[in-house]
C-alpha cells in the first residue's frame, strides 16, 4: 500500500517540473498542488532568487516575482481532508517561522514527524530556539542537525 503524497510548490516553473515528472514516472499517489503555505488566505508575490531557486514570499530578491495562491497549513488540511500525516518537510525560504508559529495544535496533532530547514539570517523576529519552543509546546521532541550560524535542519518527532 502506497502512502499519499502531497508535493506543494509555489514556483510555476518547478511546479511544472514536479506535474511532468510525476506523470513520466506514473506515480499514481501524489497529488501535486501550486500554492505558497503561508500564514494568511489569498494571493502573494513569489520573489524570484536568481541562481538559487531559492524563491521567497518573505523576501524580496529582486523585482521579478509571480502572484501565488496562498493558504495556511491549517487550511491545506483541512481543505485536503488531512487528518494523519506521517512526515512533512518544509523548505520553504524564511517562510517556516510565519508558517508554524500560525498554525493550531489540531493541525499539529496530526503530525507525527517534520524536517524543517529553518532560516534565521533572513528571519529576524524569531530565533530557532523560539521555534522550538514552540514546537515542543506543540507535543514534538526536536534536535538541530547541520546548524550553521544562521541556518539548520529541525527534526521534530511527536512524543
Amino acid at each position: 500500500h502506497l502512502g499519499k503524497v502531497y508535493a506543494i510548490e509555489a514556483c510555476g516553473d518547478s511546479y511544472n517540473f514536479l506535474k511532468i515528472n510525476a506523470a513520466l514516472n506514473q506515480l499514481a499517489n501524489i497529488s501535486i498542488h501550486h500554492l505558497a503555505i503561508s500564514d494568511w488566505v489569498g494571493k502573494c508575490k513569489l520573489y524570484y532568487d536568481s541562481g538559487n531557486w531559492g524563491h521567497s514570499i518573505v523576501k524580496k530578491f529582486s523585482s521579478e516575482y509571480e502572484i501565488v495562491e496562498c493558504k495556511t497549513l491549517n487550511n491545506f488540511f483541512e481543505d485536503n481532508e488531512i487528518t494523519s500525516c506521517n512526515f512533512i518537510k518544509f523548505n520553504c525560504e524564511w517562510s517556516e517561522f510565519p508558517i508554524l508559529f500560525n498554525t493550531t495544535k489540531k493541525t499539529f496533532e496530526c503530525i507525527d514527524n517534520m524536517l524543517i530547514l529553518y532560516h534565521c539570517d533572513l528571519w529576524s523576529k524569531h530565533t530557532e530556539s523560539d521555534l522550538i519552543k514552540h514546537l515542543q509546546a506543540n507535543g514534538f521532541q526536536c534536535i538541530i542537525c547541520n546548524q550553521s550560524l544562521t541556518r539548520g535542519w529541525i527534526v521534530a518527532k511527536r512524543f
